[in-house]
């Protein structure tokens, strides 16, 4: 049997609070530590952005979903960045679109993914740009993150009207860029990759020759004019084309190349 306990039978004893016995060594300090700190980020209180409107709610929401090593990607101020620059975008209604494009970049051999310094780069270099420079830009950026060790950096330091001229030709390049235009799927791969390598050349170029003498940077132009004009010659023979229509499309990509570089760099 339970009998009747009576939970007022303990009377509570109450100290003042000058009488607290205190340790020497012990302090108090108030709690400063966001809750998101516990997910792997650490977020002063109030610094949680917001969008402008729905879109960019649903933008800001996707980003804090990112996750890297089990934490989040993203801390709010990168994702301010992105934010701002997705302002840029032909029409608001694109601005996810834009961000869900981004996000999905990843080298096809191991699927691996940017790390936030190029998502950021990639967002900078394509939101105000209509869709068809727009996938040009993805497809070239999936390539530096397979094949370089700082994949886009060149490329986004090169003045913009630079940029203008360079992604036209990368929107050629895609448009190359089809199965049905090469004899094996082998042989496409191939080629786009060595005009991405061809296109390289005039964008490294641009970093390179800040940090080269004026004797040195003759040198290099004279060096690199040959490369290209080597190469042009390669695409010429290449027997990879399922037609000479084929060939005669990559050849003027190859030969377009070489002539920005004689405009643009030498």
């Amino acid at each position: 049997m339970i009998n009747n306990v009576n939970l007022y039978s303990v009377q509570p004893h109450y100290f003042r609070l000058d009488n607290r016995k205190q340790a020497e060594s012990q302090t108090y300090t108030p709690v400063q530590t966001s809750l998101y700190k516990t997910k792997g980020l650490n977020v002063s209180f109030g610094s949680l952005i917001k969008g402008q409107d729905f879109i960019e709610e649903e933008c800001i929401r996707m980003l804090r979903k990112v996750r890297e090593n089990r934490y989040r990607k993203f801390a709010e101020d990168d994702i301010k960045e992105i934010i701002t620059e997705l302002h840029s975008a032909p029409k608001p209604s694109e601005k996810q679109n834009i961000l869900q494009e981004v996000l999905e970049v990843e080298n096809e051999d191991n699927g691996s993914k940017p790390d936030k310094k190029m998502i950021k780069q990639l967002v900078h270099l394509i939101a105000g740009r209509p869709e068809a420079e727009r996938f040009a830009i993805l497809e070239f950026a999936e390539n530096e993150l397979k094949y370089t060790t700082e994949p886009l950096t060149a490329f986004n330091n090169i003045p913009r009207k630079k940029q203008d001229k360079l992604v036209k030709i990368l929107n050629k390049i895609n448009n190359i860029n089809e199965p049905g235009l090469f004899k094996s799927d082998k042989a496409r791969i191939e080629t786009i990759d060595s005009l991405y390598d061809l296109f390289r050349v005039p964008v490294y170029a641009e970093e390179d020759l800040r940090h080269v003498s004026q004797t040195q940077a003759d040198t290099y132009k004279l060096e690199q004019l040959h490369l290209l004009r080597d190469d042009v010659k390669f695409f010429q023979k290449d027997k990879y084309y399922s037609d000479d229509k084929t060939k005669s499309k990559v050849t003027s990509t190859a030969y377009q190349i070489y002539n920005y570089f004689l405009e643009n760099v030498i």
